[in-house]
């Protein structure tokens, strides 16, 4: 097994060969490159069939485990690791020792992160397209995580709640049933912490409606600990805001997913936060009243009353005949549970 330190200039090397031979194909760009973080990135632009090249030396060490995250709107590119047999660190000996049959191969599209599951050791990594392709890749070796993933089971749900109740004040629960929820978009996960889109919301219940009274949605860095009692809240890190908001996220979202999030699109073809929408879900389901999604209800905690008002918009948004007004609807006293 080769340090990775070693192995670097070797793998440099391989990587300038790979990139000229991956130019090959009958139309469009098709690349490959070994970074100088020892990670393979694959880029097609308009690839054609049969596209192809390779790469070298990437190395998987003990307890880790090889990533592909893809980022491709179209086509399906099939990647191959070839493990290098002998032991030199010699630059022409890798070259020549690189050989025989894939350990690994699988074909990628889309978005979904793809583990591979490779012993430790070196490979050559070959990609070849096999339908027409656009967008970009990224391999890399991850240390493998002992025990359930926070993603798996209970362990986000749970995460959530605690996260919830971190970040909302339930401002109303005096005279209302008031509920904390909290759901998210997660990029990924590593040395407990999780790179998500997170929505946070407070719910109360008035005449058998659930009403979003307050709450926050943006990138967040979410700390853990784990334990035999669970899983543990540390700390919720929201992003910057304004001008600062991009460079925040560069500077703190790892590779693939700051690449994850880039891709992202939070909100849907009519303009509504997806987080909102499956957030609704969950308060209906947890709640056990639908969520009021016309009507707002504010409440004046220090005089106990609270009001239902209607929104109201005339003409187009943005030119000069639009209009917005509220008509309230109800109103009322409320009483101290």
């Amino acid at each position: 097994m080769k340090n990775r330190r070693v192995l670097k200039t070797a793998a440099l090397l391989i990587a300038v060969i790979g990139c000229l031979a991956l130019l090959a194909g009958c139309g469009g760009t098709f690349g490959i490159v070994m970074n100088e973080d020892l990670q393979v990135e694959i880029t097609a632009e308009n690839a054609s069939e049969d596209s192809s090249g390779s790469v070298g030396v990437f190395t998987v060490a003990d307890k880790e485990t090889a990533v592909i995250e893809p980022d491709l709107t179209e086509g399906k590119i099939l990647v191959q690791f070839i493990a290098a047999e002998g032991g030199s660190d010699k630059d022409a000996d890798i070259l020549e020792d690189i050989e025989g049959e894939p350990a690994f191969e699988i074909e990628v599209s889309g978005t979904d992160a793809v583990p591979c599951k490779l012993p430790a050791g070196d490979y050559m990594v070959t990609a070849t397209v096999i339908e027409k392709a656009n967008g970009t890749a990224v391999i890399h070796a991850t240390k493998e995580e002992s025990g359930e993933s926070i993603l798996e089971g209970s362990n986000l749900s749970d995460l959530m709640q605690q996260v919830a109740d971190s970040e909302i004040s339930k401002s109303y629960e005096e005279y209302l049933p008031d509920e904390a929820l909290a759901n998210a978009e997660v990029f990924g996960e590593e040395d407990g912490k999780v790179y998500a889109y997170l929505n946070t919301q407070e719910f109360v219940i008035l005449d058998g409606k659930a009403y979003s009274m307050s709450g926050g949605s943006g990138e967040a860095i979410i700390s853990y600990t784990r334990s035999d009692d669970g899983i543990k809240l540390e700390n919720v890190e929201w992003s910057a805001d304004g001008g600062n908001h991009d460079q925040w996220i560069e500077e703190n979202f790892p590779e693939p997913y700051l690449s994850k999030w880039k891709s992202y699109e939070s909100h849907d073809e009519n303009g509504f936060l997806k987080l909102d929408t499956k957030m609704i879900a969950k308060a209906e389901e947890k709640l056990g009243v639908p969520v009021e999604r016309e009507n707002l209800l504010t409440i004046d905690t220090e005089k106990g009353t609270y009001k239902i008002e209607k929104t109201i918009e005339t003409g187009t948004p943005g030119e000069d005949d639009y209009s917005f007004d509220t008509e309230t609807v109800k109103e009322g006293k409320l009483e101290k549970k």
